[in-house]
């Protein structure tokens, strides 16, 4: 399965936004622009039918007018090493934070977007699906070894 794109000798990995709003499509590319990854932008989850499994990483709003971040998770189970999924939302709280997380997402971002929360997230789980890649375990938060 492809994972990540060529650009000479070196792969870098794709990451997918999915946002049925331009201004937030606009703002994740804009604030992702220039990193050590390519940015596939796209509207609905149906778009992303084929494109989510080729991705490192999937940025997904929380609702879609085609369906939500369960239904994409769900087509992401299965697969080897499958993308992280983040979710977006307004109002991010705490209870989809937990929500995300307990079914096998990777992290919440609440809109509007902060660029040092989303750099982080999206490096980080760029660092952990290299790892499982790699048939590692991931090292434990503050970790040395």
């Amino acid at each position: 399965m492809i994972t990540e794109t060529e650009h000479g000798a070196e792969t870098v990995p794709l990451v997918a936004v999915i946002s049925a709003a331009a201004e937030d499509r606009a703002a994740l590319a804009g604030i992702l622009d220039g990193g050590e990854w390519d940015v596939l932008c796209l509207a609905a989850l149906k778009d992303a039918a084929g494109m989510a499994g080729h991705a490192s990483v999937v940025i997904c709003d929380a609702e879609l007018p085609d369906g939500g971040w369960r239904q994409l998770l769900a087509g992401l189970e299965g697969r080897s090493n499958p993308a992280s999924l983040i979710v977006s939302a307004t109002g991010a709280g705490n209870q989809l934070w937990a929500e995300v997380l307990s079914e096998g997402g990777y992290d919440v971002l609440a809109k509007p977007f902060r660029s040092t929360e989303v750099l982080q997230a999206v490096v980080s789980a760029c660092r952990l699906r290299k790892v499982r890649g790699e048939g590692r375990q991931p090292k434990a938060m503050g970790s040395s070894a």
